[in-house]
């Protein structure tokens, strides 16, 4: 079993999770109603956090440690990445649109604060999926 299966899970599980709530991003219905998209948003940070805890305190580090030049470089880059990455969904996006009232009071922006959310996840899930981890097994392997 590859080192980075786990993580790989867990990327899937943040997938669903945005591919789901992008089913919820409609003016009319945003307005009505936003309590089901907050609730989607609560899950997709509580498994990001769950997600990203662990490369935080364990991966990165061991790897900054551990690993040949490329593995050193490419880890920092992917650090400094997911650092900027966390900071703009935790301390920017959710702090915005954390509750119904903001989502339903601003469908238009938090629609399109949200998609470009997504590309930059999707991006980011896409990279570590074909370039980060693949190394990262090929090390440990």
């Amino acid at each position: 079993m590859a080192r980075t299966n786990n993580f790989r899970d867990q990327h899937e599980e943040l997938l669903a999770i945005a591919n789901e709530l992008a089913k919820h991003l409609d003016v009319a219905l945003l307005k009505k109603d936003a309590g089901l998209v907050t609730k989607l948003l609560s899950s997709l940070a509580q498994k990001l956090q769950l997600h990203l805890s662990p490369e935080e305190r364990r991966l990165y580090p061991e790897l900054l440690k551990k690993g040949n030049k490329l593995i050193r470089t490419t880890t920092q880059h992917f650090t400094n990445e997911m650092e900027t990455m966390a900071k703009t969904f935790f301390s920017v996006y959710m702090s915005k649109w954390h509750n119904k009232t903001a989502i339903e009071n601003e469908p238009e922006a938090f629609i399109e604060a949200t998609q470009v959310l997504f590309d930059a996840l999707t991006t980011r899930i896409r990279r570590e999926n074909q370039t980060f981890y693949p190394l990262l097994d090929l090390m440990v392997g």
